[in-house]
């Protein structure tokens, strides 16, 4: 393989077949392999698998550009070298040419191509790859030959390496490998006394457990053919310390064979080459670093040619001790100096702009300084001495320096006039889209605020000092002038500290002029400073200029109402900067939408605000009508059902022995109605003094309170057993008095309504949330149908009769009436047969007042 001639391969990268069948057919005659590929995936696949001494690719592909191609080969490290020449039509513009030279292409070919330069070029590179090829194919070869010689001096000086040589040499018997005899320069290396008839492994048992080691000496007693190794590493405990250390030997294994034939043991011949093998690595790893950065920088120079003769770079030189500048045609074009004649350096400073100057010279000091790097990179602004014209260039530049001083300064220059007017552009928009985005920003926290206002005067003030902000200017005003009578109008006025005399004098709008149009086309108007001055209705406001400050050009937009009726404007004056743009006027239209649904949303509150505490008057006369005329009905129904319960029980004892049985059981039922009227009537009573009560609030233990009733109601439980469960309660702000009546209302009927039920549980808990307390009564007794839930804290309202449970149908409703005067809440829950649960809200005790009725 070493003496066949290196052959090359060449990538030829085009989407058309006709232009990939062109190139083929001129470079046919070379007599190398051609390589197609239609695509530039398919060429970057085609670099992966073989080396090419020259890639030709088209700079339009179908799927990427020849360029990105030509990018992506130089990040690679086996294409990073590989020259690229990219075939371009003849109409390609100088930026695209510069591109690819940028992104590592050697030359372009144009279109239509010549064969004669075709084939000049890609001879060149040909040359060049078969060269390195065959340069390090003889390196190989070389070192081949040197490998074999060294091999034949060892055979032949066995002998003596065997008797005098610096070499470890044993002799091992068995598959044991059983010492039989070691030189000095073997225990040497063992680093340890290796005595004649022990076996290897116990002499030397990290050796014997080393496979790379013994399986060659293995293989040469099963095979009797010799071994020999090179630059073997084994680890071993060289000094008896217990540290492992790594070195590399020559090893030769020769097979020890008896007269017989048969292999009894093997000669081991090993030289330590440690040091030469370090040495050897150090030098190649030198080596190579070398090859590297001598072929990196005639690559770099390479690209510098290419760079400077194809991107349109000028180049300059100045000695800095002769003051002698030396400029190309290109450089003098940027710099705007005489294209002809000499250049000293003055005339070079006298071409900078005159804000460039001071710093310019400052960095052309600071890379003359020794301490420092001489590196020179500058962008700057010049005006041409011959035309005068303005350019952005970047200079790039090195100091060299003799005898600690700068003796010569050179560099390129650079064309960046387009660049810096692109970059300022795009500064130019991303401020504006910035502000166009804040402008937004305060758009939306303007909206809560004018949503959150509660009064007219509140929503124009808002209005104002938003608009004045959002938008950037001297003076905005708001006015709300409904039917625009403008004499009624309520006014409000944002100005800058450049208008502060004006705070106190300004007048509101009389609805005039400017102002009357746009409310009665109730559409923005958006005016110059002087299309404002040419106004028709303008020079009606003139005369009243003393009474507001100047106006600087004008922008106003209307305040609708849902109907379209005129609500009023709101209007600017003087911008900070510049005059009023159309985002400007979208701003403020969008601000006055706002305050219009404001300001009506405003009244609408205001008027049901108004209609609620008309409402709530004539409720509050109602029920104390109704209370009135129930305290009085009950009043009056109480004598005569105490004389007929009277009457009746006199009759009794008077002529209840002459009466039958049937005449007795009538005048019983005149009594037991007349109690339960009474009792009704009692109930009624109480119903009413309960909503004219005053109540007495203070903090009460609901734990306490509750275990108070329920003492109080075991008599009536007449031997019953009751589960009890009473969950932790908290204190809570009411009347005790009247808390008391709810809780012994609430637990009475868990009592009335489990008698049925063999095993009564009655369970009462509650939980805290947001600043109140939720307490509910649970029990499993007869339950209800929620369907009837809405009749249960009614007056006089029952779900069973009085011969299954006794009531007057006045105690939920009591509690229902108790709560609501304390601000909290009441509602039940329940299923037929399977319990109820009564629930209700009051507000929680304040942490000062728990803590002081925790003290007390």
């Amino acid at each position: 393989m070493l003496d066949t001639p290196p052959k090359a391969s060449i990538l030829l990268v085009d989407d058309l077949p006709a232009n990939l069948l062109a190139l083929e057919a001129l470079l046919a005659p070379f007599g190398h392999r051609l390589v197609r590929a239609a695509s530039g995936h398919e060429a970057l696949r085609c670099t992966l698998q073989e080396d090419f001494a020259v890639i030709l690719m088209d700079v339009r592909l179908g799927d990427m550009s020849g360029i990105e191609v030509t990018a992506m080969l130089r990040d690679r490290e086996r294409t990073r070298h590989t020259p690229v020449l990219l075939v371009t039509a003849a109409s390609s513009d100088d930026v695209e040419l510069m591109q690819g030279y940028a992104h590592g292409a050697v030359d372009y070919l144009r279109k239509p191509i010549v064969p004669e330069v075709l084939r000049t070029k890609v001879a060149v590179f040909v040359d060049l790859y078969l060269t390195r090829e065959t340069v390090r194919r003889r390196e190989e070869q070389l070192r081949l030959r040197e490998r074999e010689a060294l091999e034949n001096a060892h055979r032949e000086h066995l002998h003596h390496l065997f008797m005098q040589a610096p070499a470890g040499i044993a002799i091992t018997r068995g598959r044991d490998f059983v010492f039989e005899f070691v030189n000095p320069i073997y225990e040497q290396i063992a680093g340890r006394p290796v005595p004649v008839g022990r076996k290897m492994r116990e002499v030397l048992p990290e050796i014997a457990h080393q496979p790379a080691l013994m399986a060659p000496l293995r293989g040469v007693m099963e095979t009797g053919q010799p071994f020999l190794g090179t630059e073997f590493p084994m680890r071993w405990d060289r000094h008896g310390t217990g540290v492992m250390e790594e070195g590399f030997f020559n090893l030769m294994y020769q097979p020890v064979r008896e007269a017989e034939g048969h292999v009894s043991g093997v000669i081991t011949f090993s030289v330590e080459v440690t040091e030469q093998v370090l040495a050897r690595r150090q030098a190649e790893h030198l080596a190579e670093d070398l090859r590297r950065q001598k072929e990196a920088l005639r690559v770099s120079e390479e690209r510098v040619r290419l760079a400077v003769a194809s991107a349109s770079l000028g180049t300059w030189d100045f000695n800095p001790v002769t003051r002698e500048l030396q400029c190309d045609a290109r450089c003098r074009e940027l710099l705007g100096l005489p294209p002809e004649g000499d250049i000293a350096y003055e005339d070079f400073l006298s071409g900078l702009h005159p804000g460039e100057r001071e710093h310019i010279e400052q960095a052309i000091r600071r890379s003359f300084e020794p301490e420092g790097s001489g590196d020179f990179d500058e962008e700057y602004r010049t005006l041409g001495l011959r035309d005068g014209v303005e350019r952005w260039v970047r200079a790039k530049g090195r100091a060299r320096f003799e005898q600690g001083r700068a003796a010569r300064f050179t560099g390129t220059v650079q064309d960046i006039t387009e660049r810096k007017h692109s970059e300022e552009e795009r500064t130019r928009l991303l401020l504006r889209e910035r502000h166009r985005a804040e402008q937004l920003k305060g758009l939306a926290e303007a909206s809560v605020a004018i949503n959150g206002a509660s009064s007219l005067e509140t929503v124009l003030s808002i209005a104002t000092e938003w608009a004045r902000a959002l938008v950037g200017a001297h003076q905005a005003v708001s006015s709300m002038a409904e039917n625009q009578d403008w004499e009624q109008a309520i006014t409000s006025v944002s100005l800058s500290d450049k208008y502060v005399p004006w705070k106190d004098s300004l007048q509101a709008p009389e609805g005039s002029g400017l102002y009357a149009l746009v409310c009665e086309t109730n559409q923005p108007m958006r005016l110059t400073q002087e299309q404002l001055e040419a106004h028709p209705r303008w020079k009606a406001m003139a005369r009243h200029a003393d009474k507001h400050p100047p106006m600087r050009g004008w922008l106003a937009a209307p305040m609708v109402g849902r109907d379209g009726r005129s609500l009023g404007l709101i209007q600017l004056s003087d911008k900070l900067e510049g005059d009023f743009s159309e985002e400007d006027e979208s701003i403020v239209v969008q601000l006055a939408q706002m305050a219009s649904v404001a300001v009506e949303n405003v009244r609408l509150y205001v008027d049901l605000e108004h209609r609620v505490q008309e409402r709530t008057l004539q409720l509050q006369e109602v029920n104390r009508e109704l209370e009135s005329f129930s305290y009085s009905v009950s009043h009056d129904l109480r004598a005569p059902l105490r004389h007929i319960t009277g009457f009746a029980q006199l009759l009794e004892r008077r002529s209840g022995a002459t009466l039958d049985e049937a005449s007795r059981g009538f005048l019983k039922t005149i009594v037991t109605a007349a109690q339960q009227g009474g009792t009704l009537v009692d109930d009624l009573l109480s119903f009413a003094r309960m909503g004219r009560a005053e109540l007495h609030k203070k903090t009460v233990d609901l734990g306490v309170l509750m275990g108070e009733v329920r003492h109080e109601l075991e008599a009536d439980a007449g031997g019953r057993a009751i589960d009890w469960r009473i969950g932790s309660l908290p204190m809570v702000n009411a009347d005790p008095v009247l808390l008391r009546q709810v809780v012994r209302n609430l637990l009475g009927n868990a009592l009335k309504y489990t008698r049925p039920t063999t095993h009564a549980v009655i369970e009462v808990g509650a939980r805290e949330s947001e600043g109140e307390v939720e307490v509910w009564v649970r029990d499993n007794g007869v339950g209800f149908e929620m369907q009837y839930v809405d009749k249960l804290f009614g007056v006089f309202q029952r779900l069973h009769t009085v011969d299954q449970f006794e009531g007057t149908g006045i105690g939920l409703a009591n509690v229902r009436r108790i709560i609501s005067r304390h601000g909290g809440r009441t509602w039940a829950e329940g299923a037929v047969g399977q319990g109820a649960t009564f629930h209700f809200s009051l507000p929680l005790a304040t942490p000062e007042v728990k803590d002081t009725h925790r003290r007390d």
